[in-house]
């Protein structure tokens, strides 16, 4: 799965881009084309009001999370027991994690990097101990998973029918080269769709073989003097993988 596709839709302020990207994901799990875009809006911070609650109730909950706290903190202690820490460092260790919410992140390890006496080594050992690197590595493979999966096209569907195959190769396609491919593949869609075109000179070219193999064919004869060659065999390969 290419990175930019990911990055793209976790960072971009692009509203057109995610709102294409999430009537697309909306389509494949419910089947209803949706209408209309996303709008972004201004958020209104409202006024914190302190409520002073001295019931049994509220007295239950801090006791909860009390526990939980003391939970939370002799686990990260217990994991950490290997690591040559000494005590003080252990305690700053704890109190961080749980001003941190108890998550451990590249914020945690920024936090701990200012301990004294705290590496670069200790940093690797806790680390190692804390299992971090293979659960962002797992955390990514799942997205990473999910999204592949969300951004592939419904078991049988046309090429030529089909309104997402943007979003399916726009991840290859350089920026100065967009407009470019975009402006083929409509038109390779739209002359299917209409069983034919007019030439110039005003014959009727009649088109029906809407199959896959025979749409993408002739998009790729019909591109292949407009579009880098190499490009060009790029998107050819992704879109027989998808339609085929």
């Amino acid at each position: 799965m290419p990175k930019t596709i990911t990055n793209n839709f976790f960072l971009t302020d692009d509203l057109d881009y995610i709102t294409n990207i999430y009537k697309h994901i909306f389509k494949q799990l419910h089947g209803i084309e949706l209408d209309g875009s996303l709008k972004q809006y201004p958020i209104k911070k409202q006024p914190i009001e302190k409520i002073i609650d001295t019931t049994t109730t509220q007295t239950t909950k801090e006791a909860e999370q009390t526990i939980k706290t003391l939970s939370d903190n002799q686990e990260i202690r217990i994991k950490l027991k290997d690591c040559n820490l000494k005590p003080e460092q252990l305690d700053s260790i704890s109190e961080i994690y749980e001003k941190n919410r108890f998550i451990i992140n590249e914020k945690f390890f920024t936090a701990i990097k200012k301990i004294r006496g705290v590496g670069n080594k200790a940093i690797e050992k806790i680390k190692v101990a804390l299992e971090h690197e293979k659960s962002e590595m797992s955390k990514s493979t799942q997205i990473e998973t999910s999204l592949f999966e969300a951004m592939k096209p419904e078991l049988g569907k046309e090429f030529f029918n089909d309104s997402s195959i943007w979003f399916y190769i726009e991840s290859l396609v350089p920026k100065n080269s967009q407009k470019k491919v975009k402006t083929e593949i409509d038109w390779i869609q739209k002359v299917h769709k209409d069983n034919g075109y007019k030439k110039k000179s005003g014959e009727w070219i009649p088109l029906s073989d809407h199959s896959n193999n025979s749409v993408i064919k002739h998009f790729e004869n019909n591109a292949k003097n407009r579009i880098d060659s190499k490009l060009l065999e790029k998107i050819v390969e992704k879109l027989n993988e998808l339609y085929s």
